[in-house]
């Protein structure tokens, strides 16, 4: 499971250089971008070109989280993960 958060290109700036990887394993058969901290190796973003001027950052890099509005892939939400109130599901 990846709680992320979706920032347009404009509200963010990333310092150093990270890592990036071309994922093509995707469900949708889309390429897409991950990057990681070229340091320490942890998740940062993702880039899909099916959403273009946004990045879907990790939320474990804030030390404050915002409330969901989706949750993507219910279908394969274990039984003991109950769905968060008040989203949009998507299977």
């Amino acid at each position: 499971a990846s709680t992320g958060v979706i920032v347009a290109n404009s509200d963010f700036k990333i310092t150093g250089e990270p890592k990036l990887y071309q994922d093509r394993k995707t469900d949708s058969g889309t390429s897409i971008q991950r990057a990681f901290c070229g340091s320490c190796g942890s998740p940062i973003y993702t880039a899909s070109p099916t959403m273009p001027g946004v990045q879907i950052f990790k939320l474990g890099l804030f030390d404050q989280i915002p409330k969901p509005s989706m949750e993507l892939y219910c279908r394969e939400r274990p039984s003991w993960d109950k769905a968060i109130p008040d989203t949009i599901q998507f299977e």
